[in-house]
């Protein structure tokens, strides 16, 4: 395989209004992005003489050793929580040149924690924003925050959280400052 140097661009939350607009409000909405602030990013990188991939376009590259074009930007989006999947973690440590171990522990020094726990820790977060919306049952919310199944979400976010979702659901709606 191919080992290739380009930077990659994680995009989190793309909407198509700005988070102010949303509704409900998003608990972190530095993470939202407008699709306006999107196209405006991605033109930038246009009239800057970028070439702009997705993370499965070359990944599927590389694995056929063929070279990126020049100036190659590669793009990931969060749909879900899919972006670190079994597949991801390996890929974006191969379009990096690095190692799964290398890319683990860079990964882990920029962001202060391990891949993994980056995304328990943001699966967590959708979770509870879905949890407080209420619009979703607990199957939907595990299959959104990418868990195969209402009791594999149902067991990590007791883990993580001490209580199952739906008694934090509970207590949310009756103390909304509770975290």
């Amino acid at each position: 395989m191919t080992r290739l140097r380009v930077p990659v661009l994680m995009f989190h939350h793309v909407e198509a209004v700005p988070p102010a607009e949303l509704a409900p409000p998003p608990l972190h909405p530095d993470s939202y992005l407008s699709r306006r602030k999107l196209a405006a990013v991605l033109d930038t990188l246009a009239y800057h003489g970028h070439h702009t991939l997705t993370l499965a376009e070359a990944a599927a590259r590389s694995r056929a050793g063929r070279r990126l074009p020049r100036r190659a930007v590669v793009l990931t989006f969060d749909d879900g929580c899919r972006c670190f999947r079994d597949h991801a973690v390996p890929e974006l440590a191969a379009i990096s040149g690095l190692s799964r171990a290398a890319f683990a522990r860079i990964f882990q020094l920029a962001l202060g924690q391990a891949p993994m726990q980056y995304l328990t820790e943001w699966r967590m977060t959708l979770a509870r924003d879905h949890l407080r919306a209420g619009e979703l049952t607990l199957e939907q919310i595990g299959a959104r925050t990418g868990y195969a199944s209402p009791y594999a979400f149902a067991a990590a976010f007791r883990r993580h959280h001490g209580v199952p979702p739906g008694q934090w659901r509970q207590r949310q709606t009756r103390s909304p400052q509770a975290a």
